[in-house]
């Protein structure tokens, strides 16, 4: 398995910002030095505190991005590491900066390294996501020169009213406006899309949801205030539920509890399960613990099943279970049948060891390792042994520019 950030993920980043434009909350990102320890509570800033960036400096901003997300939520490390940061950094040189510099070397676009710094200096990311007040910096950090109505050569061409269309992404294409609230747009990127700002419901461009306060209307399923839900009957937020209270959805309980009978009829608020407790599934049980067999794994019979704490790195396995080590990252070790983190480029690696991928790199089945991702040109057997994240005929090859960036590849 090969952790590694998708190319048309950072490349649409890169276009538009939008992916670090969460909403417009927090504070502006005054910046000291960034923070160099974590824990899954903590919040990244991810920008470095410099005035202005260069590309590079963008790519190691999402680089931190990207790591938290990896090491600390789900690896549970307490840094970010250099293998991942320096893989996510090796993808955005060889699969995307490659096109921004075409665009910026043909006139097309031209990038604002002030705007990039306050941008990703505000960017905040936690384990529960991502949020950043400078929405607008983000958008316009790299600007379109190319008017409406003309041919654009690269997906970042077009200024701020549109974007570039091209059938299939094959160019050159032609800058098109944007849909604005009431107007069509299409989920597949494959018709119209809506402006930035906007979200396309239905195919139709519709102002983005706000969080609505409780005794108002819900704009979305999870779209309700801090402590509150979104009750279906009325199709109104509502107050959280204390314990005991009658419930009919899954998330209408407070902090602490659960709706029994995964709100059918008779459900109330409850607590969740304490450690050593029979239990059913996994998420009933309290923080810190899991829903597990007696050897950790998840696969006995729900009788047998108890709200156990989490498996940790050097925990014992049972390597015949078929989630030895429950849901999560953690691989069961055959040669001492304990659960290991993925090893890293240079510790082995292999199906026969029950380590079967690698952290920010791919495992080379025949000499038994973890291997760093392979450039562009290199000799290749699949995708995920590429930066580019792409192996066609047998070599890694660099992802080709496309005049729209709807298309994935």
């Amino acid at each position: 398995m090969n952790r590694m950030i998708s190319p048309a993920l950072l490349a649409a980043l890169l276009a538009a910002g939008a992916l670090v434009a969460c909403d417009d909350s927090g504070d502006n990102g005054s910046n000291g030095p960034p923070s160099t320890t974590f824990t899954p509570d903590s919040t990244l800033t991810a920008g470095t505190g410099k005035a202005s960036y260069t590309l590079p400096d963008v790519c190691t901003a999402f680089a931190r991005v990207m790591c938290f997300q990896d090491a600390v939520c789900e690896y549970g490390e307490s840094t970010l590491p250099s293998a991942c940061l320096q893989a996510h950094e090796a993808v955005c040189d060889e699969a995307i900066l490659p096109s921004v510099q075409q665009a910026l070397a043909a006139g097309e676009a031209v990038f604002d390294g002030q705007l990039a710094a306050k941008c990703y200096n505000g960017l905040k990311v936690t384990c529960g996501g991502v949020d950043n007040p400078n929405q607008a910096e983000c958008f316009a950090m790299l600007k379109g020169q190319v008017a409406l109505g003309e041919p654009c050569a690269t997906e970042h061409a077009c200024g701020p009213a549109g974007y570039c269309s091209a059938p299939g992404g094959q160019c050159p294409g032609t800058c098109t406006a944007y849909s604005q609230v009431g107007g069509p747009c299409s989920w597949s990127g494959a018709g119209p899309r809506c402006a930035p700002g906007l979200q396309c419901e239905q195919e139709v461009c519709m102002k983005q949801a706000t969080d609505a306060p409780i005794g108002q209307p819900c704009p979305g399923y999870d779209d309700c205030v801090e402590g509150a839900y979104c009750d279906s009957d009325s199709g109104l937020c509502a107050a959280k539920l204390a314990e005991g209270a009658p419930c009919n959805e899954y998330d209408a309980c407070g902090e602490g509890l659960y709706c029994s009978a995964l709100g059918g009829s008779g459900a109330s608020c409850v607590k969740h399960i304490a450690q050593g407790q029979p239990c059913s599934f996994g998420d009933v049980c309290a923080k810190g613990l899991s829903c597990s067999c007696p050897d950790g794994s998840l696969d006995c019979e729900a009788t047998a099943s108890l709200c156990r704490p989490l498996l940790g790195p050097g925990d014992p396995c049972n390597p015949t279970a078929q989630e030895p080590c429950g849901w999560g990252p953690l691989l069961c070790r055959l040669s001492d049948a304990t659960c290991q983190l993925p090893p890293l480029v240079g510790e082995p690696c292999g199906e026969a060891l029950g380590l079967s991928y690698c952290r920010w790199s791919w495992c080379d089945e025949a000499a038994g390792v973890c291997k760093a991702p392979l450039a562009a040109g290199a000799p290749c057997e699949d995708d995920e042994q590429c930066l580019t994240d792409r192996c066609d005929d047998g070599v890694c090859v660099a992802p080709p520019v496309t005049c729209d960036s709807s298309v994935s590849f």
